[in-house]
């Protein structure tokens, strides 16, 4: 690089570098495509009955499952209120609902009942998963912040 510049810092004339072609790409070898046919369908499978022209359809769950929530760090007062709420809904009509806390980027709590999010918990129009929340927070106080 020195070399290039030095006549340039001195005030000579500069010769324009002489650039030599890359060169060609190394050509591939061909080789044979051999495609393998698809197994057959069998009688008994449910896609090979229905006819071709009929679109298949996957039902939408109606909860998130437990594998697809947003994990909250466990650290998060979120995440260990959540924890608490999720031992205190075992065994009880609103484990198959699947309510669920996380924290929001910005801080707060979301409340998800299903596929349904609420940015609150006062958002939540249900009495029940609302007093299931509240009992969760006031553990996590009695839990976490002893004597306040």
């Amino acid at each position: 690089m020195l070399t290039v510049m030095r006549p340039w810092l001195e005030g000579k004339p500069v010769q324009a570098p002489v650039a030599t072609p890359p060169p060609p790409p190394p050509q591939p070898k061909s080789t044979p495509v051999v495609s393998t046919p698809p197994p057959p369908r069998l009688a008994t499978d449910p896609i090979a009955s229905r006819p071709i022209s009929e679109p298949i359809s996957t039902p939408r769950p109606t909860t998130v499952a437990k594998e697809d929530r947003p994990v909250s760090a466990p650290t998060s007062i979120v995440g260990q209120i959540d924890q608490i709420l999720q031992t205190r809904i075992v065994g009880t009509p609103l484990e198959d609902r699947g309510v669920f806390l996380t924290q929001s980027p910005e801080g707060g709590v979301m409340v998800y009942i299903g596929l349904t999010k609420y940015l609150s918990i006062d958002d939540v129009p249900d009495a029940e998963i609302k007093a299931a929340i509240r009992a969760a927070i006031s553990e996590w106080e009695d839990k976490y912040t002893p004597g306040l």
